[in-house]
C-alpha cells in the first residue's frame, strides 16, 4: 500500500510516536508505534480500505481511506459505535496541529 504524500513526508521529517497528546503511527518495526503491527490488530474491527494512523486512546482510530492501493489525504474517524465520519483535516499535519497541543 502506498502512503499518502503527507504521511509519508511527516514520517520522513518526525518518524512516528507520542506528539503531544496525540500519536502517529510509525514505519520503524522497534516502535511500540509500528504501523503494521497496528493495522494488523485493528483488522479485526477495520474494513480493509481503511490505513489507521492514529487512535484516540479510546477505541477510535484516525484513518485514511485507501482507493486502489493508495492512502488519500483527508483524515477520517472510525469508531465500532459510529463506523466510519469525515473530519475537517485535510490531511495528517492538520491533524497532528490541531491534537499535540490540545487533546480531543
Amino acid at each position: 500500500m502506498k502512503l499518502s504524500k503527507s504521511y509519508r513526508s511527516f514520517l520522513a521529517e518526525f518518524g512516528g510516536g507520542m506528539f503531544g497528546f496525540t500519536n502517529v503511527f510509525s514505519v520503524n518495526p522497534a516502535s511500540e508505534y509500528y504501523l503494521p503491527a497496528r493495522k494488523e490488530e485493528a483488522s479485526i474491527y477495520l474494513p480493509n480500505n481503511l490505513l489507521p494512523f492514529s487512535d484516540d486512546s479510546a477505541g477510535g482510530l484516525y484513518v485514511l481511506k485507501v482507493m486502489d492501493g493508495s492512502a488519500e489525504e483527508s483524515v477520517c474517524y472510525w469508531n465500532n459505535d459510529g463506523g466510519l465520519v469525515s473530519t475537517a483535516f485535510a490531511n495528517i499535519f492538520d491533524f497532528v496541529a490541531r491534537y499535540a497541543y490540545e487533546s480531543a
